[in-house]
């Protein structure tokens, strides 16, 4: 198959464990693009959530985020496309997440947003945030005052992220969101949920990229490491999971490639694009 899009997940997959693009990923990247193929950031953060090197990477010019909440043109500024929840589905939600012991992290207009009061080190252990996230919460996320008004009257969340103090209450709200139309819930961390519109998910941003490109969606591959990445993996006509990737990720994918401390960029061009 000659493939012309690449699509990459990032954390686990792209990033090594210096949440950093390698050299070797980046030349590769760059090898990617000189011989015609789009190459494509599609992660569950959102745009100012990268590191600087990532949102500044020569090879991506499309970046899907927030979980194929958005599709965006770096080289013209536009986004293409939009799958963003509307005030009158979040609002239900959030109803629903007050009633447990949750830390909610939403991410709106590219920027991610937590609760100044807080935004602090021994709440976010309490509610089991993991220290990859944790270091994230004090790098790039905006520490927003009155958070519950900013929750209810915004509109056109991008995803909504929330870590549970309680492993029992987390489980209880996954049935219960089931409940609610119009969404889809994953797991990017054991103890948290991520809640995006159905409209979203990463395998409709790389599906709409094709689109917009005209590209069939057979010449494509998508490789990742988690959870969210299982319908990005099943979206392409080559799903690929990482070594390092969960369970699930490995069944949905027809291949398991090397782990993210090895340049994934480079592994893919070797075995599936220079020959």
């Amino acid at each position: 198959m000659d493939y012309k899009i690449i699509s990459f997940d990032l954390d686990g997959t792209l990033f090594g464990p210096d949440m950093e693009i390698s050299r070797e990923n980046s030349r590769a990247l760059a090898e990617l693009v000189s011989r015609g193929v789009t190459v494509i950031a599609n992660t569950g953060r959102t745009y100012w959530e990268l590191p600087e090197t990532a949102r500044n990477e020569s090879a991506f010019r499309y970046y899907s985020y927030s979980n194929g909440a958005v599709l965006y043109d770096k080289k013209t500024d536009t986004v293409l496309r939009s799958a963003c929840m509307p005030n009158t589905l979040t609002s239900p939600i959030f109803d629903l997440l007050r009633t447990y012991r949750v830390s909610i992290c939403v991410h709106a207009h590219g920027n991610g947003h937590l609760d100044i009061n807080g935004h602090n080190e021994e709440n976010y252990i309490s509610h089991r945030v993991p220290e990859g996230f944790r270091i994230m919460y004090f790098s790039c996320i905006k520490a927003t005052p009155e958070f519950e008004r900013f929750l209810y009257e915004t509109d056109a969340f991008e995803s909504i992220v929330a870590f549970f103090a309680d492993e029992s209450e987390r489980l209880e709200c996954i049935e219960k969101l089931r409940e609610i139309d119009g969404i889809f819930v994953v797991s990017t961390a054991a103890t948290n949920i991520e809640i995006v519109s159905k409209k979203a998910g990463k395998g409709h941003g790389l599906h709409a990229l094709c689109d917009r490109l005209g590209i069939d969606r057979a010449a494509t591959i998508a490789v990742g490491d988690s959870v969210n990445d299982v319908d990005h993996i099943l979206s392409a006509g080559l799903g690929l999971a990482m070594e390092n990737a969960v369970p699930a990720a490995k069944e949905a994918a027809a291949a398991v490639v090397c782990r993210n401390t090895e340049p994934v960029a480079q592994y893919i061009l070797d075995h599936y694009i220079a020959n």
